[in-house]
């Protein structure tokens, strides 16, 4: 989460200097497998189960760093000043030095502040809300709050039993209406102005799907095995038109002088 909202800021605050590169607003994506809509919970798979609790730990995480502003801000200054206590086999801490923008200013209070905004898409933080989009039959928006901007969007297919999940669960998420007027999220996702920052997919996304903003991506228990499905998933992600739309990362342009947050 830090990292989509350090490539936010430097979008923001250096976009200028990376038109150019062609760079499209950063979009953090997470793959799952797909649930079918349909189906009874009686009926669910092994699979299906797991999609769901998968996509449940997203959103519990998601809820609990929009409500919990003692614990976020903690955290990110530990992440920050490398002093969370994970460590690699050199006994430095993992995140020490992975984040070279925010380091410059490590201040919790504000980046939280900031993430809140520029992430989440609200200013006083809140539970997150949960609502089906009647338009759009398997897509689940989100928002935190009193925001009426959604931020994020689930599409894993059987959007009725996640839903039921997260109730019976007690997380403190709040389960809305149906909402019958908002259209699909994701498909919007492309589009100038998009409000949404996160994508909780299906695997489905590795056919047909392409977008240019996807600049972070965590698999939810698929790729584990050899074959071309991870190599697939991971095509989600590495796209990049390049400076004069040369394909190239900065690294491989003999010429010029490229930005060092690039």
């Amino acid at each position: 989460l830090l990292t989509l909202y350090e490539q936010t800021k430097v979008y923001r605050e250096y976009g200028a200097d990376l038109r150019p590169y062609s760079i499209e607003p950063p979009l953090l994506m997470f793959i799952g497998h797909t649930v079918q809509t349909g189906k009874t919970k009686t009926k669910l798979t092994t699979d299906d189960k797991q999609s769901l609790s998968d996509v449940q730990d997203i959103v519990r995480f998601l809820h609990k760093v929009s409500t919990n502003t003692d614990w976020a801000k903690e955290t990110i200054a530990s992440i920050l000043s490398g002093t969370t206590g994970l460590r690699d086999n050199s006994g430095v801490d993992i995140f020490a030095d992975k984040f070279p923008v925010l380091q410059k200013q490590p201040q919790a209070d504000r980046i939280y502040k900031d993430l809140l905004i520029h992430v989440f898409q609200t200013e006083a933080g809140g539970a997150v809300h949960l609502a089906s989009l009647r338009n759009a039959p398997g897509e689940i928006s989100l928002r935190v709050g009193s925001s009426e901007v959604p931020f994020g969007v689930i599409n894993i297919g059987d959007d009725s039993n996640f839903l039921n999940m997260v109730e019976e669960a007690n997380l403190g998420i709040v389960i809305d209406p149906a909402d019958a007027f908002r259209g699909s999220p994701f498909s919007t996702i492309n589009h100038t102005g998009s409000t949404i920052n996160i994508l909780v997919g299906a695997k489905k996304f590795t056919e047909g799907w392409s977008s240019w903003r996807v600049s972070g991506m965590g698999l939810l228990n698929v790729g584990r095995s050899e074959g071309s499905e991870v190599i697939q998933m991971f095509g989600r992600g590495v796209r990049l038109k390049g400076y004069a739309q040369s394909l190239k990362r900065s690294t491989e342009l003999k010429e010029g002088v490229h930005p060092d947050y690039l």
